[in-house]
């Protein structure tokens, strides 16, 4: 799997009068480098005319930003089992887990 990132243009272009080029769009990470590497001014006219048609730029002026849209991490859910951790302790774990049901069922007067 391929490492995506956000490219984000910045700037101004012209069409009867300034127009503000603020665009953010997710690329592969072939596409990101042609953003970064010597063909950079061809790629960023490329994107511009696609999403702002008829807008005359100098690729010089705007600014792009290459940023790693960073892989959503494993959240490891915590179940409620008695017995995880050291099973050393699995009988003493045992023993609290059976007192603390007794004190909440004494609470609760059932």
């Amino acid at each position: 799997m391929s490492k995506t990132y956000n490219v984000i243009i910045k700037g101004t272009g012209q069409l009867n009068g300034q127009v503000r080029i603020d665009k953010t769009f997710e690329v592969d990470e072939q596409q990101a480098k042609l953003y970064r590497g010597n063909q950079r001014y061809k790629a960023i006219t490329g994107a511009v005319a696609f999403h702002y048609p008829g807008v005359e730029i100098n690729p010089r002026n705007l600014s792009v930003n290459v940023v790693p849209i960073a892989a959503p991490k494993k959240s490891k859910s915590k179940s409620k089992s008695v017995f995880r951790g050291n099973p050393l302790f699995l009988p003493f774990r045992i023993a609290w887990y059976l007192v603390r049901r007794i004190w909440r069922l004494a609470e609760t007067g059932n």
